[in-house]
């Protein structure tokens, strides 16, 4: 199960590299922005934010790449993330992961999705960690 949406790009969008970026409104009123990239596994999006310290990893619209063209880099401190799974495997958050968002590939739009919301719930000194979809009966 995926969050609202939050915008689409078309595919002739994604450049040369494989990378596009959608900006959006936030549901807290600000503008943010999403990097979309093509990788062997499909298409993936992250949040333009890095897990270290909260700023944006390039403006809306990149650089996003390193040099290799192979890793996402955060321009602040030269974090490096993988864009497979958007873990930080160089820098200053070894292990770290940008915040991911959903792709619906639908013929030549890709529509992306917030997160799915996670509910927390506590009784008797137990916390549950409740994900849509996940552990639900059919």
């Amino acid at each position: 199960m995926s969050g609202a949406p939050v915008g689409e790009i078309a595919r002739r969008r994604v450049d040369e590299r494989g990378v596009a970026a959608l900006v959006y409104d936030a549901s807290d009123g600000s503008r943010a922005s999403v990097i979309v990239m093509r990788t062997a596994g499909g298409y993936r999006a992250w949040r333009n934010r890095c897990p270290h310290w909260g700023v944006p990893l390039a403006p809306p619209r990149g650089p996003f790449l390193d040099e290799t063209g192979e890793r996402l880099r955060c321009l602040s401190h030269g974090a490096l993330f993988r864009p497979e799974d958007g873990v930080c495997e160089d820098g200053p958050c070894p292990g770290a992961s940008l915040e991911a968002f959903t792709v619906e590939e639908c013929g030549e739009v890709l529509r992306i999705h917030e997160p799915s919301p996670v509910r927390l719930s506590a009784s008797r000194g137990t916390v549950r960690l409740a994900v849509p979809g996940v552990g639900e009966e059919a």
